[in-house]
């Protein structure tokens, strides 16, 4: 998010991609959480092996709503995950665009190996003191070879 809103020069935006890999850093990394095993998420899902891979997003938010600058927010996404091998481990990527009027400002990522069931990550980012008022649009991405599903969610910085 940093890297708009420092400003719309070049400049500003490698002064604030900066700022924001160091200030999201310091935060701390992805937090993770098993919500289902596969047996439940199995159920859930009404899953038969003829279904293939299922890799699809059930929920995704951003905490709080409404933020002013300098202040955490926290963008979390729940995703199943299953297979028609219990045994198969699934690499996938974990992705949030985070848009400010349209221009990407951030897209933090992760990379993960997941056996099956629903799993839920958090990405805590510290918006910068100088952040932008209005809407931010964060596109919540799982993807993993063919797989893909996303989710959009907004915050606002007042």
């Amino acid at each position: 998010v940093a890297g708009a809103v420092i400003g719309k020069s070049t400049k500003g935006a490698v002064i604030g991609a900066l700022l924001g890999a160091l200030v999201g850093g310091a935060l701390g990394h992805y937090a993770y959480d098993k919500k289902r095993t596969r047996e439940e998420t199995v159920r859930t899902y009404n899953y038969k092996e003829s279904h293939g891979k299922i890799l699809t997003i059930e929920e995704a938010s951003s905490s709080p709503q409404t933020v002013h600058p300098g202040d955490v927010v926290e963008m979390k996404m729940t995703y199943a995950v299953l297979n028609p091998n219990a045994e198969t481990k699934t690499s996938i990527i974990e992705i949030r665009e985070v848009t400010y009027n349209g221009e990407l400002v951030g897209k933090p990522d992760g990379r993960v190996e997941r056996g099956d069931g629903t799993f839920t990550s958090t990405v805590p980012r510290r918006l910068p003191s100088g952040a932008k008022k209005g809407e931010y649009k964060v596109k919540s991405i799982v993807e993993s070879g063919t797989a893909k599903d996303t989710k959009e969610i907004t915050f606002t910085v007042l």
